[in-house]
C-alpha cells in the first residue's frame, strides 16, 4: 500500500512539472482563434461550372468563424488560363471560352492557407473565324492570268464546343462571278470585285457572314537587286551588269555568231518572283538589234523548260518592246536565244531587260 502510494505521489509531481512548461494559456487561445483555414463560398466539390460569358464574384469565407485576424487579410486571383477565364482584382471571374482553367486565391498574410479550385466552362455554340480574317478575306490575284491561287477557308474557322457530335458546315457565296466556294470551303477566286460569304453551322442553327474582297495584284518592273546576267558565248562578257543597271546610256554588248543561234545570255534572278511579261529597250542607232528570239525558264539553271519560242518584236517599238507571255512564270532563272537581228552587224547591245509582274 505504501508503494503505491510512492507511485501515486511522484506521478503528480511530474505531470505539475509539465504544466508549468506549456505556453502561457492566454497565448494559446489566442493562437487557436487565428484563422486556420479558407474557401469560396458556392463552390462544390472544388469545381465552379459556369456557361460562356457569365460571370462569377468570388466570396472568400474564412473560418474558424470567431477568427481575430480575419481583418488582416486580403487576396490576389489568378487563372492558369485566360483563354477559357480570366479573373479580375476584385475576384471575378469571366468565363470566356469552353475549357478548364484553375483559379487561384492566394492570401497575402498567409500564403499556406491559399488554395485553388477549377473552372470549368460550357462554350456557347459558335464559328470562330481566325485573327488573319476577322476583317474579312482579301485575296489578291493576277489577271493576266487565268489561273488563280486557291483560298482555302475552313482553315481559319473553328468551331466550338469541339467536341459536338456534328460539326459539318455548309458554304455559300453571293456572287459566284468574283469567287465560286465548294462544299470543303475551298475559295476559288475568279475576277476583281466584292462579296459575301455565308457559313452555316446547321446542327447548330449558327450563321456567320464573311466579306470578300478580290483585288489585282500591283504589277510593274520586279526588283533586279542580286541578278546575274551570263552571256551564254563568252563568259568573261562582263557587261552584263549594264543590262540591269537602269541606266539607258549604257549596254550589254553582245556578239553576232551568224549561226542559227546568234547569241544569248541568261539571267539568275536568285528568288522565284512571278512574272508574266518581257520588256526589251534596244540601242537602234547601231545597224543590228534584235527581232526574235526563243524564251525558256528553270528553277536550277539546267534543266530548260520552253516559255514561247519565236517571240517577235515589234518593229515599230523595237527601240522598247513590252512581250506578254500567256499566263505567270515563276522561273528562278531565264535564257533567251536570239535567233533573227536586224542587219548584220558583228556587235549589237540591248540597253536595259525588266521582267513584268506582280510587285511584292
Amino acid at each position: 500500500m505504501r508503494k503505491i502510494t510512492y507511485l501515486l505521489s511522484s506521478f503528480l509531481l511530474i505531470l505539475t512539472g509539465f504544466t508549468s512548461c506549456n505556453e502561457d494559456p492566454v497565448n494559446a487561445t489566442e493562437q487557436t482563434n487565428n484563422v486556420a483555414w479558407i474557401k469560396v463560398k458556392n463552390i462544390d466539390g472544388g469545381v465552379l461550372y459556369m456557361k460562356q460569358d457569365e460571370t462569377f464574384a468570388i466570396s472568400v469565407l474564412m473560418f474558424p468563424e470567431e477568427a481575430i485576424d480575419k481583418d488582416k487579410y486580403s487576396f490576389q486571383f489568378r487563372s492558369s488560363n485566360d483563354q477559357v477565364a480570366t479573373v479580375n482584382e476584385e475576384g471575378i471571374i469571366t468565363a470566356i471560352g469552353g475549357g478548364e482553367a484553375t483559379i487561384s486565391v492566394i492570401p497575402s498574410h498567409n500564403e499556406k492557407l491559399g488554395f485553388s479550385f477549377k473552372a470549368q466552362i460550357k462554350a456557347t455554340p459558335n464559328i470562330l473565324l481566325s485573327d488573319e480574317i476577322k476583317e474579312g478575306i482579301s485575296i489578291e490575284i493576277d489577271e493576266n492570268s487565268t489561273e488563280h491561287t486557291l483560298y482555302d477557308l475552313s482553315a481559319q474557322l473553328k468551331v466550338v464546343p469541339e467536341k459536338s457530335a456534328d460539326k459539318t458546315l455548309t458554304y455559300n457565296i453571293d456572287n459566284e462571278s468574283i469567287a465560286t466556294i465548294d462544299a470543303n470551303g475551298i475559295i476559288s477566286p475568279l475576277s476583281v470585285g466584292e462579296t459575301t460569304i455565308t457559313v452555316s453551322w446547321e446542327a447548330e442553327e449558327k450563321t456567320i457572314t464573311i466579306p470578300l474582297t478580290i483585288e489585282a495584284m500591283k504589277v510593274g518592273p520586279l526588283d533586279r537587286t542580286g541578278w546575274v546576267v551570263t552571256d551564254l558565248n563568252d563568259a568573261t562578257n562582263s557587261s552584263g551588269e549594264k543590262l540591269i543597271d537602269g541606266d539607258p546610256n549604257t549596254g550589254y554588248k553582245l556578239t553576232n555568231k551568224k549561226e542559227e543561234i546568234v547569241s544569248g545570255f541568261t539571267i539568275n534572278k536568285t528568288n522565284s518572283q512571278s512574272f508574266f511579261a518581257i520588256q526589251i529597250e534596244q540601242n537602234t542607232s547601231k545597224k543590228a538589234y534584235i527581232i526574235q528570239f526563243d524564251l525558256f525558264g528553270s528553277d536550277n539553271g539546267e534543266n530548260w523548260q520552253i516559255i514561247k519560242r519565236e517571240i517577235t518584236i515589234d518593229e515599230a517599238n523595237k527601240e522598247n518592246n513590252t512581250i506578254q507571255l500567256e499566263k505567270s512564270y515563276t522561273y528562278q532563272y531565264i535564257k533567251i536565244e536570239i535567233t533573227h537581228i536586224g542587219n548584220k552587224d558583228k556587235n549589237f547591245d540591248i540597253k536595259e531587260l525588266n521582267l513584268i509582274g506582280n510587285k511584292e
